[in-house]
């Protein structure tokens, strides 16, 4: 497509700046900003610089429409276009949107250039045009990575973390849908809390070692024997009726037992679901442009441009703050509106609850539902 000008506006919401960005790929790309969104406005060119070197800036003052329209003014009489201007509406204020398109209106008037106001519409990943000729989904939308998204956002990966490839997870599909499964027995009848352990503290080594002071149920037991026969303990022994001990191969099993399957067995699900992933991390974590980091259990981007962020919670009850930490942690990802967030847990959840996760437009999923994966896959490529 040969468009010689894109006008964008600037806000805090910049994925669908980047998106126009790669979906026009024009020779020259104008950024019109107001001062409170100069950090933005910085993170936009450095991550459209190489799409298009040819760069200007339009300071403004949204909060004044007078001197608003006399800088778009003054700026667009000086536009020295030869070829298609199009100017982006989606990001911006209310005053940004009006005086962009009416000036882009004079300037057509006046330069005779083939111009176009357009919107992102996130749900058909289109780009509708509102003028001159308003038409719905006229061009489909490039599709951004995952990392382009965090960056464009002023975060990055926190390289000293391991994380786990969602198709490591789906590799071990089976192990984790037993375990899924297992869990849900075993939970009414034990509490890895009765545990004690017996090895050496501080931890030297990958002996563990423990004692129950309730007896070990079967289910449990079937658990450690599916962790052997997958590599992730060595030489399991049952020394007494009440203890056990083995060597761990590499990621603490006491923790994956009490909860870390779910994120395993997450990533096996996402993986296989034929969502089209532009990037996907589970355990992953990532280091915020003003210092601080997150965690997160599943983190995803679409080819839809959505970004999709999990939280895994095997607790028995689930509070408030629970839904307040997904939240928090869904915005400060990659701004408030291109995102799925939910919630997958184990737990029977209060109707107050669920109606409070609605009004936060955050999805809850049981895992032990029996429509839990078609569920999950629905919300996430729907």
């Amino acid at each position: 497509m040969d468009v010689d000008v894109l006008i964008q506006n600037v806000s805090a919401q910049c994925i669908p700046n980047l998106v126009a960005a790669r979906t026009f790929r024009p020779k020259k790309i104008i950024w019109v900003y107001t001062a409170e969104f100069g950090d933005v406005l910085k993170r936009l060119r450095a991550q459209t610089k190489g799409i298009t070197p040819d760069q200007e800036s339009w300071q403004v003052d949204a909060r004044d429409a007078e001197a608003l329209h006399q800088v778009l003014q003054a700026k667009f009489a000086s536009l020295n276009a030869k070829g298609k201007v199009f100017y982006h509406l989606t990001g911006g204020t209310k005053s940004m949107s009006l005086q962009g398109l009416y000036n882009l209106g004079i300037f057509r008037r006046n330069k005779k250039i083939e111009v176009q106001g357009i919107v992102m519409d996130p749900r058909t990943q289109h780009f509708d045009t509102i003028y001159p000729l308003p038409k719905n989904n006229v061009f489909p939308c490039a599709a951004l990575t995952l990392d382009e998204m965090l960056a464009v956002h002023g975060n990055r990966w926190d390289t000293r973390h391991t994380h786990i490839e969602p198709a490591a997870c789906a590799a071990g599909y089976e192990l984790w849908e037993s375990m899924r499964n297992l869990s849900r027995v075993m939970k009414r009848e034990f509490s890895l809390n009765d545990l004690r352990a017996l090895h050496e503290r501080p931890l030297k080594g990958r002996l563990r070692h423990f004692k129950s002071i309730k007896p070990i149920p079967a289910s449990f037991r079937k658990i450690l024997q599916m962790l052997q026969a997958n590599g992730l303990i060595h030489h399991l022994a049952w020394p007494s009726a009440g203890e056990f001990r083995y060597e761990q191969a590499g990621e603490d099993i006491v923790k994956l037992i009490n909860g870390g399957w779910l994120e395993h067995w997450l990533g096996a699900v996402l993986h296989n679901s034929g969502i089209d992933w532009r990037g996907s991390r589970v355990s992953a974590k990532y280091l915020e442009g003003k210092g601080g980091s997150q965690e997160l259990d599943f983190l995803g981007a679409t080819a839809t441009n959505r970004l999709v962020y999990w939280s895994c919670k095997t607790d028995i009850k689930l509070t408030n703050d629970k839904l307040f930490e997904v939240d928090a942690l869904r915005d400060g990802i990659a701004g408030a509106d291109f995102h799925v967030a939910g919630l997958l847990h184990t737990a029977t959840i209060p109707e107050t609850i669920q109606l409070k996760a609605r009004r936060m437009n955050l999805h809850m999923v049981n895992a032990y539902a029996d429509d839990c994966v078609e569920r999950l896959q629905e919300i996430c490529g729907g």
